[in-house]
């Protein structure tokens, strides 16, 4: 998460979203000093209803909140390759293996696997003042944000980009597909995801 109180700016980190990509832009832009320091995945990926109990619902309310969404389709192929390309930590050779023989319960609840709701939501809904989404660009996503303050434009680059196919290349097997569907049903009903994989 990144917080500035003079911008009044509240990022939400929704793991595979180009969150981090966002925040080192803003970070430049903002000269933003009170970040949280930890590095910690369970710190830095705070959920809004967590941080907005932590501040305050009223202090939280007066802040611009955001946070990136993705396609879940794509989301999930993203997570994979961080994991197994680039963290080592998935032993499966291929997507498909991975999520009809691996993606087991543990995985599921695993923080950076846990559906994109989870970081934004509460049982009351949307906590955040604004769900943009990946597929708009991280550029225009960036730069209605640095409009919305009044700051100078900046340019993003992709902190942790993962070379790979494009993601609907990933669900050839229908169940695969199925998987990922029923894993995160509330993302795509609460962001208005199309569950058929286009």
């Amino acid at each position: 998460m990144l917080v500035d109180h003079r911008a009044k700016l509240i990022s939400i980190s929704v793991p595979k979203t180009g969150s981090t990509s966002i925040h080192h832009a803003l970070k430049r832009a903002l000269g933003a000093k009170n970040e949280v320091k930890s590095k910690l995945a369970p710190v830095y990926h705070l959920n809004a209803e967590d941080i907005r109990k932590i501040m305050g619902p009223q202090t939280f309310d007066s802040y611009f909140s955001f946070g990136v969404t993705r396609n879940p389709f794509d989301r999930m192929v993203s997570l994979y390759h961080d994991f197994h390309d680039q963290r080592g930590v998935i032993k499966a050779d291929t997507f498909e293996d991975f999520i009809l023989n691996r993606f087991d319960e543990a995985w599921s609840q695993q923080l950076h696997f846990l559906p994109q709701s989870f970081f934004l939501h509460a049982a009351s809904g949307q906590v955040t003042s604004k769900a943009y989404r990946f597929e708009d660009g991280l550029e225009n996503i960036l730069a209605n944000i640095v409009d919305r303050l009044g700051l100078e434009n900046v340019a993003i680059g992709h902190a942790r980009k993962s070379e790979r196919k494009n993601w609907q290349d990933y669900y050839s097997n229908t169940k695969t597909a199925d998987v990922v569907r029923k894993v995160y049903a509330s993302d795509f009903e609460a962001f208005n995801y199309a569950t058929e994989v286009q």
